[in-house]
């Protein structure tokens, strides 16, 4: 079946197959890229998942290599693709199924996470709870299919150019650079702050290459592009204004008061749900329309409240400074200079924009876009007063990974680092709306360990517009503090303040995760990894051909790449912060030292397997065993090269492994879908991590190459 497709449909010149490898190799990461970003938005509950829409694409992909010998109908991927962005996008109201954007409700049922602003059914009727999740479950498994089938004719395409091509290090070298350009591409896209409509629209262009020569074909791929272009354009939208950051989408909209008479400010959506509110509380806007707010609106409010424990504030932090509440409240209580940290850039113009009290626009503030973890470590001023804004995330900080934006921030790690900025007396508050009682209880005793001493914490329950915890951690002691404060204000604290005796697990470097109860696979990631798993292994003889067996040492090398690829993008994040393009150049730098690997094995080839194994093994318990506090003691710069040499160098070595498997593989293919199968299973074992930590995956990673070593070995015996 191969040598008709390659007489029909495949060039024989060297630079054309060079070339059709790099366009495919690119359009399958820019357009992976594309729909973790989208559906994760869309989709609110693949934000939290976003690696399930990652395994999708290696599904697919691994399948379509599996299927090389079938023909290549481009034709069916723009089908999916339309089907995909039209349910989704529901254009002009249109629905056929349940609302997809629902998934995230039913499926946040569960109590041992947490998906903000989503534990609608958490105590609802075990029968409510079970329809919730096996509804939730079923549609989150159509999508997962709906997104693999996408890749499936790429990686058809992908698989018979490899198994073609006369030079195999040539042409797996033109597919990691095809993937590398794909993902710079799309970050400079991301950079710009472009919608989905372009990102999109890119594909499309680049993939018109594949237009296809049957008139009924030719009809459908026209249909199919009009219809995702106009799925993607805003026919109906319930925000005024939408825009798009490197992280997130954000719809803005007037919030009125419930007469309708008042403009307050403006209502912040994150992916669609309720985010953030942008609202005047200066003295004078809470005078004119006293009619509106509480009468001790300005003395006990949860932005204003803090400022009673400190005497004078020469020199604040805010991190997660948003659209600027927090940093105008810093204002109002006369602090000389606020330093505002935040990570996204669009916030921060947001606040600019809509902020009725122009924060960002005063002199005595300086904004600093960049992860609060690393702006700790940077740092060298000291602080009178250091703040936790609403710096809680709704969105992985990599597809790669199992972070948060933000798990690196509520560490204890992280908090001795800010507690380290203070001044003798200084003082550190966090505000956080805690869903769950054990995140404010995991909080509180984290506050309690930085301090040796109890926080003084208590809940601020006055508005619908904000139910969460106030913690206030000094050196000093608050009992004369609060005894000299105002009575209705002392009242207020006395009357809602708690306290949590120790017992539950603080998160850490290792262990971050703040939003889960304790060392477990949180229900919702072991229901649907379970429920793909058994989907693939039922049906595994019809999705990959009777006839085609998995070759268990490419399976093997891509369950251990991806692993240390976690590892290194999950440290990289805890070295240098979680920005998109710290992310983004780890990423980088791996299929670098792929493409270095490639030209090593050109020059030197290997006599001996063996070597390489060893110097393997070496570099993961280097991994294993050197702790990262260490680059902490360089410069940023010197940190920045020697740390991301050593987070991703494993990789230099496991890439040699591969290519020299990969040489010798009679179907190339083949080889291509194992080691990407591999990779989902890697991705999907990732989950370990929740129970014994992200250093504790270094063990099977390693087992998988010893595995993968072996393997080989009695394949060619």
């Amino acid at each position: 079946m191969l040598e008709s497709l390659k007489s029909k449909d495949f060039p024989t010149a060297v630079w054309k197959q060079n070339t059709g490898i790099f366009l495919v190799s690119f359009l399958i990461l820019y357009l992976e890229l594309a729909l973790i970003r989208w559906v994760g938005s869309e989709v609110r509950i693949f934000a939290y998942l976003s690696n399930f829409v990652l395994i999708a694409c290696f599904l697919g992909v691994g399948i379509g290599c599996f299927q090389a010998d079938l023909p290549f109908k481009a034709i069916n991927s723009l089908r999916s693709l339309l089907i995909l962005v039209f349910i989704i996008s529901e254009p002009a109201g249109i629905r056929f199924l349940p609302s997809l954007r629902r998934i995230t409700e039913w499926l946040g049922i569960f109590t041992d996470s947490v998906i903000w602003n989503e534990a609608l059914l958490a105590h609802g009727s075990l029968a409510n709870k079970i329809f919730a999740a096996v509804l939730g479950s079923i549609l989150t498994l159509f999508l997962f299919v709906l997104i693999a089938y996408i890749f499936v004719p790429l990686g058809r395409r992908l698989g018979a150019l490899l198994q073609f091509h006369p030079r195999t290090v040539i042409a797996y070298s033109v597919n990691i650079l095809g993937s590398l350009v794909g993902t710079w591409v799309f970050t400079g896209f991301s950079f710009l702050e472009t919608a989905p409509i372009i990102w999109f629209y890119i594909f499309l262009f680049l993939f018109s290459f594949y237009f296809p020569k049957k008139f009924s074909e030719r009809v459908w791929w026209i249909v199919s592009i009009a219809g995702i272009i106009l799925s993607l354009l805003p026919f109906r939208s319930e925000f005024s204004e939408i825009r798009w950051s490197p992280y997130h989408k954000f719809g803005l909209k007037p919030l009125w008061t419930r007469d309708g008479k008042l403009l307050q400010g403006t209502l912040v959506n994150v992916n669609n749900t309720v985010y953030q509110i942008i609202s005047n509380r200066s003295p004078a806007f809470l005078k004119e329309f006293a009619q509106y707010f509480d009468k001790n609106e300005a003395a006990i409010g949860h932005y204003d409240i803090p400022y009673h424990f400190v005497n004078k504030v020469s020199h604040a932090l805010v991190v997660g400074a948003g659209s600027g509440n927090d940093c105008a409240a810093a204002l109002r209580n006369n602090v000389d200079h606020v330093d505002c940290v935040d990570i996204d850039p669009v916030i921060f113009e947001i606040g600019k924009q809509f902020h009725p009290e122009k924060p960002y626009e005063d002199p005595r503030i300086r904004i600093f876009v960049d992860d609060a973890r690393a702006f700790f470590e940077k740092s060298r001023s000291k602080y009178d007063l250091i703040w936790f804004g609403f710096l809680d995330a709704h969105s992985l900080a990599s597809s790669y990974n199992n972070i948060r934006l933000d798990h690196y921030v509520y560490t204890l790690e992280s908090l001795e680092k800010a507690r380290s900025l203070l001044n003798e007396q200084g003082v550190m508050v966090m505000l956080f709306a805690a869903q769950r009682e054990w995140i404010a209880e995991r909080l509180f005793g984290l506050f309690r360990e930085v301090f040796k001493h109890e926080p003084l914490a208590f809940y601020h329950r006055r508005d619908d517009n904000y139910n969460g915890i106030v913690l206030i951690g000094s050196n000093a002691d608050f009992t004369a503090k609060l005894a000299s404060l105002d009575n209705d204000v002392r009242d207020f604290i006395e009357h809602n303040r708690v306290r949590y005796e120790p017992g539950i697990r603080l998160s850490t470097d290792d262990w971050p995760f703040l939003y889960l109860e304790g060392r477990q696979i949180p229900s919702l990631h072991l229901i649907l990894s379970s429920i793909l798993i058994l989907c693939f292994l039922f049906f595994r003889r019809r999705i990959l051909c009777a006839n085609i067996i998995i070759e268990w040492h490419f399976f093997f090398l891509g369950a251990g790449f991806l692993l240390l690829e976690v590892q290194a993008i999950t440290k990289g994040a805890l070295l240098f912060g979680s920005t998109w393009i710290v992310n983004i150049i780890i990423i980088s730098q791996v299929l670098v030292w792929i493409l270095l690997s490639n030209y090593f094995s050109t020059k030197f080839p290997l006599k001996r397997i063996g070597s390489v194994m060893m110097f393997l093994f070496l570099d993961l318990a280097a991994f294993y065993f050197v702790p990262l506090k260490v680059f902490f003691l360089l410069n940023f710069g010197l940190r920045l090269i020697l740390g991301s040499l050593f987070l991703t160098l494993p990789v230099f070595f496991g890439g040699i492994l591969f290519i020299s498997y990969f040489k010798d593989a009679k179907r190339k293919d083949h080889a291509l879908g194992s080691n990407l199968i591999g990779a989902l299973c890697g991705g999907l074992l990732e989950s370990v991590a929740f129970l014994f930590g992200f250093k504790a995956l270094l063990i099977p990673a390693s087992l998988f190459y010893l595995a993968a070593y072996y393997a080989r070995g009695i394949q060619k015996d």
